[in-house]
């Protein structure tokens, strides 16, 4: 229910951003600005994204065309020969990294499929299935600078807290590696 996501949703903010309180509205799907859930003509009813603004969760539109979304996040994805990883120090390396922990998200992106043409040949268009992890990391990017932006500002040395960077072992980690 919305109640119970705005509250996780403030939750997860205070642990992050040391505040509920944030600025920018975030990016959510278009899907939650449409009124009602039948999308057939006259359908009336109250917009997903009104429902989390009355708990104090404020959204915008993400942009949602998904091949600017693609070319996007494979321009963040793609090792930079100027770029140094910030964990290892080796390059080229890409500006993108994902924990090894979120399993939904590089499972769900393993699994991303691309429409066949009547020959059999891998066509430039996606299958809009199981992609949520996709659209969430469109949105995700939305205000991000397109990479070419970034690579002639870089800095020449990594900032040393990008270097010390690590995911906190939880007791429950540690005892699946001891068992597992």
């Amino acid at each position: 229910p919305p109640d119970e996501a705005a509250t996780k949703i403030k939750r997860i903010r205070r642990e992050y951003l040391g505040t509920d309180q944030v600025d920018e509205r975030m990016f959510a799907d278009p899907q939650l600005f449409k009124r009602g859930a039948g999308g057939g003509r006259g359908v009336v009813g109250v917009r997903v994204s009104d429902m989390f603004r009355e708990y104090g969760v404020t959204m915008q539109r993400g942009n949602n065309d998904i091949k600017n979304g693609i070319v996007k996040v494979q321009g963040y994805m793609y090792p930079q020969k100027n770029h140094k990883n910030p964990f290892t120090g080796d390059g080229p390396a890409p500006f993108f990294y994902v924990s090894e922990h979120l399993t939904w998200f590089t499972d769900e992106i393993g699994n991303y499929i691309w429409k066949k043409d009547t020959s059999g040949e891998i066509a430039d268009i996606p299958i809009d299935r199981n992609d949520h992890a996709m659209d969430m990391l469109k949105y995700m990017m939305s205000k991000r600078p397109n990479i070419a932006n970034i690579i002639p500002q870089m800095l020449k040395q990594t900032p040393a807290h990008l270097t010390k960077w690590r995911e906190i072992e939880t007791t429950v980690d540690k005892r699946n590696h001891r068992h597992g």
